[in-house]
């Protein structure tokens, strides 16, 4: 389980694991129930950049986006910025701007945004590999 404290509100959220789906999360906000994504190698204690693992850690959430064109979110103490189409998220670990937001199109490996999957209608930035990056 991945924990992630809020200053204020609700105070904690719980990331466990989906039963049986290693990519497939539980997110849990006080009485909220919420599927969320994974990286592709599941939940580990033993993070490694590049692994496609999300890190067992206690975390912050630091700020997050959201999907303006997919109905209103409830209000939130987080600040939501919008998801723009040309949003892009660096995750080239050489490039400058790893694990920082990009502006497309951009020349280094990054994850498009605005997706039809609807993977990142909400998107929350945590503590983990902001300052300093772990390459």
């Amino acid at each position: 389980m991945t924990r992630y404290e809020i200053s204020r509100g609700i105070g904690v959220i719980d990331v466990r694991a989906k039963p049986g789906h290693k990519t497939r999360g539980l997110l849990v906000a006080g009485n909220l129930v919420l599927e969320c994504a994974l990286g592709k190698g599941g939940i580990s204690a033993f993070k490694r950049e590049g692994d496609g693992a999300t890190p067992l850690a206690t975390m912050r959430l630091l700020y997050g986006y959201r999907r303006g064109d997919k109905g209103l979110l409830p209000s939130s103490r987080l600040p939501l910025g919008r998801v723009r189409r040309l949003d892009g998220w660096c995750d080239a670990p050489s490039d400058a701007n790893y694990n920082r937001p990009v502006r497309l199109p951009y020349a280094a490996s990054h994850e498009d945004m605005w997706r039809r999957d609807d993977l990142y209608d909400v998107c929350i930035v945590m503590d983990w590999n902001i300052a300093p990056r772990r390459r």
